[in-house]
């Protein structure tokens, strides 16, 4: 490695030794435990969203169940409670993916650090 990408990686840590108010050597837990609540709210917003998702379409394809019973026929109903549930996909990746994020923090907080590192160092964010 050379002496920029070392520069820049210790000015990283540096900076948020700084933003964290610690030291460099005490940096890690402290990240451990920031990144550990901010995605366990994101995990459990993202699970919220997900089962709203699955009960709202649930809820919507009985409905034209009822209503089919009944001799009215509104297709919409199942047609949307369908549609709600193909699209409920998207918040199950997210949620996946912030869960993933997270057991990092937990489980290996210093590979987690490298891994934010070098996408800062590869993205410039």
């Amino acid at each position: 490695m050379n002496n920029d990408a070392l520069n820049t990686i210790n000015n990283i840590l540096q900076d948020w030794a700084n933003k964290f108010g610690t030291t460099v050597e005490k940096l890690i837990p402290e990240m451990q435990k920031y990144y550990i609540v901010q995605y366990v709210v994101t995990v459990i917003a993202w699970l919220i969203i997900l089962v709203i998702m699955l009960v709202l379409g649930r809820w919507l394809i009985k409905k034209h169940n009822v209503l089919e019973e009944d001799g009215i026929d509104y297709d919409d109903l199942n047609f949307w409670g369908y549609i709600i549930w193909g699209v409920s996909i998207v918040p199950f990746i997210v949620f996946c993916y912030f869960t993933t994020t997270l057991f990092q923090w937990i489980l290996s907080p210093s590979a987690a650090l490298i891994d934010k590192i070098l996408s800062i160092m590869t993205n410039g964010k």
